[in-house]
Formats: C-alpha cells, sequence, structure tokens
C-alpha cells in the first residue's frame, strides 16, 4: 500500500460505525489489569504522538479508563456518554472529532477487511 494514499469514504466508515476505532479492546493484549492499564497509555501517546495538532481534546484517557481500580461505573458513565471506553478517545458517538485534516495518517491510510474484501468483490 501506498504510505502516503488517503481513503476517505463516509458513507462506508458512517454505516460501520468506527468498528477500527475499537484500539483498546482488552482481547488485544492479554495481561494483568495493571499491564493492560500500562500499555494503554502506552499505546495512546505512541499512536497519537501528533495529539498537539488535532485541534481538540481526547474524551477520555485510555489509561484511567482502564486501570484496575477504576470501578465499572465510570466505564458505564462514558458509554451512557456515546463513547466507548475500548474505542480511540477520539471516537465520538458520531465517529471521530478530529478534523479529517488533522488526523494522524494511519486513520487516514487505513482501509478495514470489510473495505478492501468489498474493493475486491466489485
Amino acid at each position: 500500500m501506498e504510505t502516503n494514499a488517503e481513503y476517505r469514504d463516509e458513507g462506508r466508515c458512517a454505516a460501520c460505525g468506527g468498528r477500527c476505532c475499537i484500539i483498546y479492546f482488552p482481547a488485544r493484549c492479554v495481561v494483568t489489569p495493571m499491564e493492560k492499564s500500562w500499555w494503554y497509555g502506552e499505546y495512546s501517546d505512541f499512536f497519537h504522538w501528533d495529539r498537539a495538532n488535532y485541534g481538540v481534546e481526547p474524551l477520555f484517557d485510555p489509561a484511567a479508563a482502564n486501570a484496575p481500580e477504576t470501578p465499572e461505573p465510570v466505564r458505564e458513565a462514558l458509554r451512557k456518554r456515546g463513547i466507548d471506553p475500548d474505542a480511540c478517545e477520539y471516537k465520538g458517538s458520531s465517529g471521530c472529532i478530529i478534523a479529517w485534516e488533522n488526523r494522524p495518517n494511519q486513520c487516514k491510510a487505513h482501509r478495514c477487511y470489510e473495505w478492501e474484501l468489498t474493493d475486491a468483490i466489485v
């Protein structure tokens, strides 16, 4: 895949609901709760290294939302606000809150499996 390619299909992405943004799903790191919290924080910092240029603040702190001492009602409160605590901290109830031009390159270049499969069939 071309590294600078950008893929944008708002209709397709809206229909999906942002499954590609579920980047903190617990099954992805089978470790102790303390390691999970640390990993989420490290991953967030690595993935969002350019967050100062996003123009928006994150909706939650993934390390705090997944820390061992965080009670489930805190995560449930995020869900009630339309925020998935297992998703990217910039994924709101209507999708990504970062303007397209400010999004990380890895987000703009991502093509999910369903997208590639649909393109292969057409």
